[in-house]
């Protein structure tokens, strides 16, 4: 039984809505066929493969060191007929220029998704869409007050063809003396072995930070 129905390369959040095991944990994989793909924690993809067991061939796969190496953080995949294994590992080669699926790696190609778009234009959009978010965001802020006042007058809840309406709560609460001195304490401790060097990183994500200017 295969499972990507609802899986589509072209879709933006393509990778999330994958199934997915940790590199330290291989064994978790299912023993069917289907494609996969190497991923750091920034969304990377470093590889991409076939199988028709994706347990076996993850297990035993010669590349484990080279995905540790570039900091592989999990195995996502796509369950797949074994009819179908060659049409997607090729569709998914040709969205996402994985750096280890070339015959010669070399340490300083970065893997990336082919969007058509030049460095400079990728720069730009993203630029963009993160001053739109940051103008929404004002806006709903001015919304808010009257949405409420909207609610409560018709019943706390309203609905539009696209969309429904309710009012939601959230609390901050006020805890005693006691227990706010408990969280401050380990909150040092927190910090103190941060620095120290007795924590260990659970995880890490890569993200862009992207200050707008003006």
């Amino acid at each position: 039984m295969r499972n990507h129905p609802d899986h589509r390369l072209e879709d933006p959040d393509f990778i999330s809505s994958l199934g997915r095991a940790p590199r330290s944990e291989l064994k978790l994989l299912p023993a069917r066929a289907g494609v996969y793909y190497a991923i750091d924690d920034g969304a990377r993809v470093w590889y991409v493969g076939q199988s028709k067991n994706l347990r076996e061939r993850l297990l035993g796969h010669e590349k484990l060191a080279l995905f540790d190496a570039r900091k592989v953080t999990y195995i996502a995949y796509v369950l797949l007929e074994e009819s179908e294994l060659d049409e997607w590992e090729q569709k998914s080669l040709v969205k996402f220029s994985a750096p280890l699926n070339l015959k010669k790696v070399c340490d300083t190609v970065k893997p990336y998704v082919n969007l058509s778009l030049t460095p400079e234009e990728q720069l730009e959009r993203y630029a963009s869409v993160k001053r739109q978010i940051k103008e929404l965001e004002y806006e709903i802020k001015i919304y808010q007050p009257n949405i409420i006042s909207l609610l409560e007058d018709s019943g706390e809840s309203l609905r539009l063809a696209y969309a429904s309406f309710s009012i939601g709560t959230k609390t901050i609460w006020q805890y005693t003396p006691e227990l706010e001195a408990m969280k401050k304490e380990i909150s040092l401790k927190e910090k103190y072995e941060q620095v120290s060097g007795i924590a260990t990183a659970k995880s890490v994500s890569l993200f862009p930070v992207c200050r707008l200017i003006g």
